[in-house]
């Protein structure tokens, strides 16, 4: 069964989960902790989450997180775009059928409650028919 979106509101609390693919180690050493940690402070200041919890493991980690502002989309964005080592204006520059781009929409769309129109105007891939048809290929490709 999927997980349930997100709902997002003031004050809203998550337990966050991600874990490596197939069970491949995320963490290997102290330094790969250590940048992790150092890059969820930034990601926190940046958006005002506060961390309540946090447990990291060799393959996956947990997080208890509070979103004062009610802000998720926003983490969510922010973290994929540091992975990717990109900016805002990067994101604008990518081509809308950017395969990262993509990636970053279906995740957006899966836990979140954002529509399709608002993650094509907020990730810039042009017009909700667009995003969403290059969804449904992308869905297809995937089962």
């Amino acid at each position: 069964m999927p997980r349930q979106i997100r709902i997002e509101y003031l004050g809203a609390i998550y337990h966050l989960l991600n874990r490596g693919d197939c069970r491949e180690a995320k963490f290997t050493d102290d330094g790969d902790c250590h940048d992790f940690l150092k890059t969820l402070a930034e990601a926190c200041q940046k958006t005002g989450f506060e961390v309540h919890a946090f447990c990291l493991k060799k393959n996956h980690f947990h997080l208890v997180v509070e979103t004062p502002e009610g802000n998720l989309m926003a983490g969510i964005i922010a973290q994929q775009l540091r992975r990717l080592g990109w900016n805002e204006r990067d994101l604008s520059q990518r081509p809308k059928t950017d395969a990262d781009k993509l990636c970053m929409a279906a995740r957006l769309r899966a836990e979140t409650t954002m529509t399709i129109g608002q993650i094509a105007q907020r990730l810039k891939m042009g017009t909700r028919h667009t995003l969403g048809a290059k969804l449904q290929q992308r869905k297809g490709t995937n089962e």
